[in-house]
């Protein structure tokens, strides 16, 4: 049996197949309903299989230039983090400072990756670039697999997130010694990386493990320095009951009600898909979907991703980002 203490005012129970009907509501309680499985939002097969280390790139402009030089030449590669980020004003949002006067680049802020765990590869292995927390999937009773991204989206995501490239010349933090395209560094190179992790080795996980990382996030965001603003949670379900019913979404909410920003994937339905998942339909989530650049440099060409969902009127994405063949640390 687990307990949510915060998220929602319930609890998960293990119980004989069959018998979820005899289950009775208590005065006061909403419902109760059958635990299911949740999607990780991965991008397709097709652009998982990276070739080589080239991401977007159906220009060949990265490809040439970079055969002419022998250095992959991430400024020329569409799918690059440093030519998604000079394109779309991340590089000179790095050299602004915010109200206390400190570069916008992430520092002091700790991001919750709920995922598949994150592997401590070169450029996530600086000393408290990373930190644990509880791993709720099926992986953690092994020590082997403890923590450990055994999938690769989870590693994927907070490299996009933080990722710092190893080899990075030391230096003054700032926009000047992030936009060297010789190097990889995520979108928020100085935020550190909360682990969480919900899902197994093959990616899956269910609804009230993804519930309890959320509770233990929330109940835990100051802990030892911690300043836990953002969760970023690339799972969903296709659930069919409101937001003001549904148990994640309820979840997600009591995250934002403590101050965390919390971002979601509408989902990888299809952009006809009329509904979002859950809880990216949730309007107190920050919903995101898929662009497609098409490999060019101009926005006219831009395009929401097929895979990515549409939505409807009452509920689409806030905003679609870079989704297709983006290169990562793994």
């Amino acid at each position: 049996m687990r307990l949510a203490q915060s998220a929602v005012l319930g609890l998960a129970a293990l119980v004989a197949a069959g018998t979820t009907g005899a289950v009775s509501v208590q005065a006061g309680s909403a419902a109760h309903r059958a635990d299911t499985p949740v999607l990780a939002a991965s991008s397709h097969s097709s652009d998982v299989q990276l070739k080589s280390k080239w991401g977007n790139d159906t220009t060949d402009e990265g490809l040439k230039a970079s055969a002419e030089t022998g250095v992959w030449q991430a400024d020329k590669d569409h799918g690059s983090l440093n030519w998604i980020e000079k394109r779309y004003g991340v590089q000179d949002t790095w050299s602004k400072t915010d109200s206390s006067g400190q570069k916008i680049t992430g520092k002091g802020v700790t991001v919750a990756v709920i995922d598949t765990g994150v592997a401590p590869v070169p450029g996530l292995d600086d000393p408290g670039k990373v930190i644990n927390g509880p791993d709720l999937s099926f992986d953690s009773q092994d020590p082997e697999t403890r923590y450990l991204d055994g999938y690769g989206h989870g590693t994927h995501m907070a490299a996009i997130i933080a990722g710092r490239d190893a080899n990075l010349p030391p230096g003054k933090d700032g926009q000047s010694r992030y936009t060297d395209p010789r190097y990889f560094v995520g979108m928020a190179p100085d935020a550190r990386i909360l682990n969480v992790k919900a899902a197994a080795s093959d990616g899956g996980t269910d609804v009230t493990q993804v519930i309890a990382a959320v509770d233990w996030v929330v109940q835990h965001r100051n802990d030892n320095g911690m300043n836990v603003r953002v969760i970023n949670l690339s799972y969903g379900t296709r659930s069919t009951q409101s937001y003001l019913l549904d148990p994640l979404a309820k979840a997600v909410e009591n995250a934002w009600r403590h101050g965390i920003v919390v971002v979601v994937a509408a989902g990888n339905d299809g952009i006809a898909s009329p509904t979002l998942t859950m809880p990216a339909a949730d309007p107190y989530v920050v919903a995101v979907g898929a662009v497609d650049n098409r490999g060019t440099d101009g926005f006219k060409d831009d395009i929401v991703a097929p895979f990515s969902n549409g939505g409807d009127k009452a509920r689409r994405p806030n905003l679609i980002a870079p989704g297709k063949s983006v290169v990562s640390l793994r």
